[in-house]
């Protein structure tokens, strides 16, 4: 003998909703939560202020390459013998 399982869909529905509702008013009686008080100032370190002449000194390794560089030809066939200028200074016409 088999027995037949009878569906009541309107009442699982309603089971459904009535548990749903339940659940949301519950969320509703919560206790009202005391914000903790701000926490202290954190401390403060002073120091005193000292004028003192303080090197520049940069370490570095690599190649240094100029910006402008200027080559020197002559305008005729010849040679060059002697240069009337120092490296690293102003040229003037």
């Amino acid at each position: 003998m088999t027995t037949r399982r009878c569906r009541r869909p309107d009442t699982r529905y309603a089971l459904f909703l009535v548990v749903g509702l339940l659940g949301l008013s519950l969320t509703g009686c919560e206790e009202e939560k005391v914000a903790a008080p701000p926490p202290s100032p954190p401390e403060v370190v002073l120091s005193k202020v000292a004028k003192k002449n303080v090197p520049i000194v940069l370490q570095a390794s690599g190649t240094i390459k100029p910006v402008k560089r200027v080559e020197i030809v002559p305008r005729v066939t010849g040679f060059i013998f002697e240069r009337y200028f120092t490296e690293g200074t102003f040229v003037n016409e």
